[in-house]
């Protein structure tokens, strides 16, 4: 079989503001969902934005995640770009900030029909809390191809561990499958999604202080 054209890779970002991190902790960011790459230019340098479906910006790809979206858009592949975990981490002078990873995957539109259902199963896996392993080899893009995108890989990549940092969100939990379901306007769930989001954020920053020590 001729090579299969693609690329997978976990990239960094940073949410260098206190209202990026905050929506970074909302129901309008959510693990395995899928986020837009926005370029603009600062002081002749390309600045590539992370923003959520409803176009709220929530943070910005570190140069090489940068680079390689650029790679990609160059080659004219379909690109996407799915939230894999968020971390906070006490600074100094800006109080809690936050930072995480974000799972890439491109691939020529010519093989979306295979590869567009294996970036669904790569969603749901995340939302499950699960980080597959997306650097594949030619014989796993096989698979993919053959199987229509329902193979997925049993891979796993492990969870970060860095100095001063807390995993805060790597799952869609209960709460967030219930806002996702309100917004496909299954009933009964809206009020109760909507309800618990003031306490997922009072929770976080509780475990934050514990972890860090605030």
């Amino acid at each position: 079989m001729a090579v299969i054209p693609y690329f997978g890779a976990y990239a960094r970002f940073s949410a260098p503001t206190k209202e990026q991190g905050m929506l970074l902790l909302g129901a309008d960011c959510l693990v395995g969902c899928e986020l837009n790459v926005v370029f603009e230019q600062n002081g002749g340098t390309e600045v590539a934005w992370l923003e959520n479906a409803y176009g709220g910006r929530c943070g910005r790809l570190d140069a090489a995640g940068a680079g390689q979206v650029l790679l990609c858009r160059a080659k004219e592949w379909d690109l996407h770009v799915l939230l894999a975990s968020v971390y906070g981490t006490a600074e100094e002078a800006a109080g809690i900030g936050y930072w995480g990873e974000v799972v890439l995957l491109a691939y020529p539109h010519t093989n979306a029909s295979a590869f567009d259902p294996f970036v669904s199963g790569v969603a749901k896996l995340l939302a499950d809390g699960v980080r597959p392993q997306v650097d594949l080899r030619q014989s796993s893009l096989e698979q993919i191809i053959e199987t229509g995108g329902k193979w997925l890989p049993s891979g796993r990549v492990a969870t970060l561990a860095v100095k001063d940092s807390a995993l805060v969100k790597d799952h869609q939990n209960l709460n967030d499958r219930m806002i996702e379901k309100a917004r496909a306007r299954h009933p009964g769930c809206m009020a109760a999604g909507w309800a618990f989001i003031a306490l997922l954020v009072l929770g976080v920053l509780w475990l934050l202080r514990g972890l860090l020590g605030l």
